[in-house]
């Protein structure tokens, strides 16, 4: 008997909360401990296609969108997204209020199921209440970061 794989549940740890944080806008916390390899959020995500990020790229929401590493091609063809497009990704949840640290205290693995892509945020270690939950934006971001700051 062929048995149904549990869909992706969309969760999120309790105690999440917003502060801000000096310098970087606002920042994720929580009033709980996380353990190390616990899941923090599972959220879906918003994708963009090319001509849409270069909307987006107008908006504030450009600090808020990611690049995308694979999409399947039925995700493609779903989202109508031509073979060779960048796609870039916004997590519809609190996982977009992670700032960056080059140490980063969690990390966000994209995941697909069924047509639709998720964000799942991840503690890497201990993260001990009311600290910041941060994660690593990438070279690429880091380099373009970098360059800003210089002019």
């Amino acid at each position: 008997m062929f048995k149904k794989k549990k869909p992706m549940m969309m969760t999120r740890k309790n105690g999440l909360y917003l502060r801000h944080v000096e310098g970087k806008g606002r920042g994720l916390f929580c009033t709980e401990d996380i353990q190390a390899d616990d899941i923090i959020e599972v959220t879906p995500c918003m994708i963009f296609n090319d001509s849409a990020e270069d909307h987006v790229a107008e908006t504030v929401l450009s600090d808020y969108v990611f690049k995308v590493k694979n999409l399947s091609t039925s995700l493609k063809a779903w989202e109508k997204i031509g073979d060779g497009e960048k796609i870039s990704m916004l997590a519809m949840g609190a996982a977009s209020y992670c700032n960056h640290a080059v140490d980063p205290a969690a990390s966000v693995e994209q995941v697909e199921e069924k047509n639709t892509l998720y964000a799942v945020l991840t503690a890497l270690r201990d993260i001990p209440k009311d600290s910041e939950i941060t994660i690593h934006y990438g070279r690429a971001w880091m380099l373009v970061h970098r360059m800003l700051e210089r002019q």
